[in-house]
């Protein structure tokens, strides 16, 4: 008996599927730091031309800073006392940071974190704190008002 001889099936030539290129993935950009954080930058670039150490942002005098501008925008007052009746060192202390130096610089009415670095060196007493090299820690708050935003910048060496 003769077996039929198989005949080839005609199939359709498989190729991969076609995937359109990818566009090449660019990196987000990296988002643009906060004001808080630009007026540590400029201050810790002024610092170092004057041969200070930098400072490190503590998260506890950040709070301090930002409740503070928080309550002149809210109480319409410009001034280190706060509607407490508490200093910059009362409030520190208050966030269980234990210092031996407290510093406290203040604005408002200026939205560009820039010229407010520059109102504060430019102003004897205020600069004082900036070029104090004893200082280590930083913490900057801001709170807009319909006068303008406040700012307050606390800086601190611990005991």
């Amino acid at each position: 008996a003769v077996s039929p001889t198989p005949t080839p099936s005609r199939t359709a030539a498989t190729r991969p599927p076609t995937v359109p290129p990818s566009p090449s993935a660019s990196p987000a950009p990296a988002p643009r730091p906060g004001p808080d954080a630009r007026v540590v930058t400029r201050v810790n670039t002024l610092r170092a031309a004057n041969g200070c150490p930098e400072l490190e942002t503590d998260p506890r005098l950040t709070e301090v800073a930002q409740r503070h501008s928080e309550d002149m925008a809210a109480r319409n007052y410009f001034d280190h006392t706060d509607s407490s009746g508490r200093g910059a060192g009362d409030r520190v202390g208050a966030t269980g940071y234990a210092w031996s130096a407290v510093g406290e610089t203040i604005a408002t009415g200026m939205s560009d974190p820039a010229a407010v670095v520059e109102e504060w060196r430019n102003s004897p007493g205020r600069d004082d704190d900036i070029f104090n090299c004893d200082f280590v820690h930083v913490g900057v708050g801001i709170a807009d008002s319909p006068r303008g935003p406040y700012w307050t910048q606390v800086l601190a060496t611990p005991r």
